[in-house]
């Protein structure tokens, strides 16, 4: 347009605005190491963590294999919190 930049709306825009980007909310995603992770995770964190109810039945039958299941578990139980968290959601 003659006379000048333009925005959206017809107002004039600067030379320095026309460089800057658009400002967006920015929420902090990174807090680095934090003494107390729970602190800082939502409380129903997992009806979040995936797209929908379609993601998870296809991750699934992707890596539906006992054999890494197995794997998988061993692991897990090695690790005496985890072992832990397992026995004791069996005497609930």
């Amino acid at each position: 347009m003659p006379g000048g930049d333009h925005g959206p709306e017809g107002q004039s825009v600067s030379a320095d605005q026309q460089c800057r980007p658009p400002r967006v909310a920015q929420q902090k995603i990174c807090h680095g190491r934090v003494s107390n992770l729970e602190a800082h995770v939502p409380r129903q964190w997992w009806m979040t963590l995936f797209a929908d109810e379609v993601y998870l039945k296809t991750d699934g039958d992707v890596v539906e294999d006992p054999e890494i299941t197995r794997e998988e578990i061993r692991v897990l139980e090695q690790n005496p919190r985890v072992l832990e968290i397992f026995l004791r959601g069996s005497a609930m």
